[in-house]
């Protein structure tokens, strides 16, 4: 099934293609000769891999303090998720973008997971450098 508008001489695949099989079909013409048609082998369209850049934390590591995830946007249209850990043990319930220390973070290693998705994109998960909490 040809892709409407698809006429020039590149595709940029969409989520819509994802799956599907793809090739490109070039018809040569010119007075005097017969017109030629040829049609490549199908490709597979699969996910993209998304640019990534490690996050970092901002902030102030001293207990009452509070810390921000910083991860930059890695595809189009890209959702974050995101994961506090201590010690590399995940912090339960904390999954936004700021982390509030507490006392029984004192001394403890701190980093934080930030998991992208988008559609046409394969998800891409990456941690933080740790930053130790004081008092």
């Amino acid at each position: 099934m040809a892709i409407n508008a698809a006429t020039k001489t590149t595709y940029v695949l969409t989520a819509d293609d994802l799956g599907k099989l793809i090739n490109v079909e070039t018809t040569g013409t010119k007075t005097g000769y017969a017109t030629a048609k040829k049609t490549s082998t199908a490709t597979k369209a699969a996910m993209g891999a998304m640019a990534s850049a490690i996050p970092k934390i901002s902030g102030v590591a001293k207990v009452g303090a509070s810390l921000s995830a910083v991860a930059s946007t890695w595809a189009p249209g890209a959702a974050s998720v995101f994961k506090w850990l201590s010690n590399g043990t995940e912090i339960k319930g904390e999954t936004k973008g700021t982390l509030k220390l507490t006392a029984s973070l004192k001394g403890k290693q701190i980093t934080v997971t930030v998991t992208q998705s988008a559609a046409g994109y394969a998800s891409t998960t990456l941690t933080s450098a740790a930053v130790v909490v004081t008092g």
